[in-house]
């Protein structure tokens, strides 16, 4: 059968979404990608990579890849990609891994703004006497909290120094001039 060799992949182009977030797009090529939305590899379909099809009760073809064995399950007379299936998935704790047609998960835009929400909410420093300094650094950012009022008799103002993560998790700095990283306070 070798669906895939034949260069029809164009009949099956789409995404195709796993419950654990990783997911597969068919174009002129087939990509896999893991739950952060990073490319992890091409899926090379050929002769090479082939491995069994079977033709009852659904038609399906496994082949080999970077990840382990992909098989391909298709409709009546393979017009059509019912799923396609991950063996053994490192990404899913070594289970089969079921991907459905579906769309990309968008994820969400971590901005400045939302670091200081954050902050705000967990640290419990908010009002009109604060000011606050974000600078992106790694994942997420580093927030200088300023008092206004301390700054305006003359000191600086800070009052801290905060990273802020994605994950809504917020932790007091200090800043390390020797290697210029952030070290978090126990």
């Amino acid at each position: 059968m070798y669906v895939f060799t034949s260069g029809e992949l164009k009949a099956f182009a789409g995404t195709y979404v796993s419950p654990v977030g990783t997911y597969i797009v068919i174009s002129d090529k087939i990509y896999y990608y893991n739950a952060q939305q990073k490319l992890v590899g091409q899926v090379i379909t050929n002769h090479e990579t082939y491995l069994t099809e079977t033709l009852s009760p659904t038609i399906s073809q496994t082949y080999t890849f970077n990840k382990g064995q992909i098989k391909f399950l298709f409709g009546d007379h393979a017009y059509s990609m019912s799923s396609i299936q991950i063996m053994n998935d490192p990404d899913n704790q070594g289970k089969t891994t079921d991907f459905k047609p579906g769309k990309i998960p968008v994820k969400p835009v971590f901005s400045s703004d939302n670091a200081i929400a954050i902050l705000k909410k967990v640290s419990k420093i908010s009002g009109n006497d604060y000011a606050y300094v974000p600078t992106k650094y790694g994942e997420g950012y580093i927030i200088k909290v300023v008092s206004k009022s301390i700054a305006a008799g003359g000191g600086t103002g800070t009052v801290g120094l905060y990273e802020v993560l994605p994950d809504g998790s917020a932790f007091l700095v200090t800043y390390n001039p020797d290697n210029g990283k952030y070290i978090r306070e126990k």
